[in-house]
């Protein structure tokens, strides 16, 4: 089996909250350790993942944290909208109310 080196910025995606999932075919540069050391991110090396986990934990676990990522940027993407929105409010309409403000936001989060 041919292996590849990868290194830091290729390993980034590939994290699982604390854990780094090694995979057979990949071999770790040494700023990619440095990087994963640096963090307190545990390398799991394949043949300890087949003792402790199987393939479809793995996959599930890459999943989950690539729904985590997009569901976040979805939180950052409104957070701005509503900053927006209270800005306009403010600095063009003139309404300084909090209340009326959150109850404006209300109404737009709830139309999107």
């Amino acid at each position: 089996m041919k292996k590849k080196l990868i290194g830091r910025d290729e390993i980034i995606n590939e994290i699982c909250g604390d854990k780094f999932y090694l995979k057979r075919d990949i071999i770790l540069s040494p700023s990619a350790k440095d990087y994963l050391r640096e963090k307190k991110i545990t390398i799991i090396y394949p043949k300890i993942m087949e003792k402790n986990s199987n393939d479809k934990d793995i996959n599930k676990e890459l999943n989950n944290k690539k729904k985590l990522e997009i569901k976040t940027e979805e939180v950052n993407i409104l957070e701005n909208k509503i900053i927006l929105i209270k800005k306009i409010l403010k600095e063009e309409f003139n309404i300084i109310d909090e209340n009326k403000i959150l109850l404006v936001i209300k109404k737009i989060i709830g139309g999107i």
